[in-house]
């Protein structure tokens, strides 16, 4: 993707496609070094440790490293996602100073993909969590049955894993796309049916069970319970006093 106020872009990677409709950031790690890479006519930041790896999956011999800096260097920049044009709500949330920015975080790995990873909280668990610490919108365009809603423009109404193709088709078409290629990784899978999952932001409610001091206790040692595994285990997790979802 291309900076917003400079001539370069930073090579983000991702092995969920469908996500690239719910990004808001792009995360570097602040301890590590990335460089600035002439590859032809265009200049590339990518991990610095991640470079050379690279390099070799593109067959790119002839490239020149014109500076080296930290993660914590690129905090701040705001960069232009190619689908802007294909999802207007999204278009509208990248207009905020917080939006579509590079932050600089710690839980960022350097040694997979090239070092930069893009950030969806509607999407992940640490994304989620950066977005809440820096108050940035949740842009979750998902219902209930996973499929892209009309506010996810030009991907409405399908299923988000089945989209896959078409949006990384979408930046191939915008020139925005350096590799496609296929990795081992963990996924988690559903433990009933073996399918895989996909993990979505949703307003959910808690019973904050701390406030209502021994009232859930008591009336959790009311109940007629028919075994004493599951009355002893239940018991002990009102005892514990953490919000019950």
């Amino acid at each position: 993707v291309k900076l917003r106020d400079e001539d370069k872009f930073l090579i983000v990677w991702t092995t969920m496609p469908f996500t690239l409709v719910t990004d808001a950031m792009i995360g570097t790690n602040p301890k590590e070094e990335y460089v600035e890479v002439k590859v032809e006519n265009e200049i590339w930041i990518v991990g610095k440790i991640r470079l050379e790896e690279l390099m070799q999956m593109k067959k790119i011999e002839d490239y020149q490293v014109l500076k080296t800096v930290l993660g914590s260097e690129l905090e701040g920049k705001k960069y232009i996602h190619p689908l802007l044009d294909q999802i207007p709500e999204l278009a509208e949330l990248a207009k905020k100073d917080n939006y579509h920015v590079v932050v600089s975080e710690n839980f960022v790995d350097v040694n997979t993909g090239s070092g930069l990873v893009h950030l969806s909280p509607a999407n992940g668990e640490d994304d989620y969590n950066i977005a809440v610490k820096r108050k940035v919108d949740i842009f979750s365009p998902i219902d209930d049955r996973v499929n892209f809603t009309d506010s996810a423009g030009q991907y409405s109404g399908q299923f988000v894993r089945d989209a896959d193709e078409k949006i990384v088709e979408s930046v191939k078409q915008k020139g925005a796309l350096i590799r496609i290629g296929t990795i081992n990784h963990d996924y988690p899978s559903c433990w009933r049916c073996g399918k895989d999952l996909v993990w979505l932001a949703r307003r959910e409610y808690f019973y904050m069970l701390d406030k209502l001091g021994d009232k859930a206790i008591t009336a959790a040692k009311n109940v007629e319970y028919f075994f004493d595994q599951p009355k002893n285990r239940f018991l002990e997790i009102i005892k514990e006093k953490h919000p019950w979802c």
